[in-house]
């Protein structure tokens, strides 16, 4: 459980660093329906730091302790840190979708649903 608090923790405190509002722009929750933890940002976030925030719990609490493990021979933190990683799988997914769209552009987060909404110069689409 600490894991998917520090997770989410980590999607905020990213996000936040590239929302023009700070902190004052992140909200934590849990989706009722899935007993699902979530983070929302409300302000748009230029793509690159959409995408880095995305990455970023998995690379913190999963990929590094990963790393650590296989160092120092751990196999509890090697499984621990595999499980952390597959946690991870959705923003994953979100962050290869983000990745293709033009470095330019706003992401917006949608509010209810995993996915975002995409404005650049030229078009506005909808993940």
């Amino acid at each position: 459980m600490i894991a998917i608090v520090v997770h989410e923790l980590i999607h905020g405190l990213t996000w936040a660093t590239f929302a023009p509002r700070g902190l004052r722009s992140i909200k934590f929750g849990i989706m009722k329906k899935y007993l699902n933890p979530y983070c929302h940002c409300s302000d748009p976030l230029p793509r690159n730091g959409y995408v880095l925030g995305c990455l970023m719990p998995g690379i913190a609490t999963g990929l590094i302790p990963a790393i650590v493990a296989l160092a120092i021979g751990s196999f509890s933190w090697l499984v621990f840190s595999i499980i952390i990683i597959s946690m991870a799988a959705g923003d994953i997914m979100i962050f290869l979708l983000a990745l293709k769209e033009d470095p330019r552009c706003t992401i917006y987060e949608h509010p209810t649903e995993a996915g975002f909404y995409v404005n650049d110069q030229e078009t506005s689409t909808n993940k």
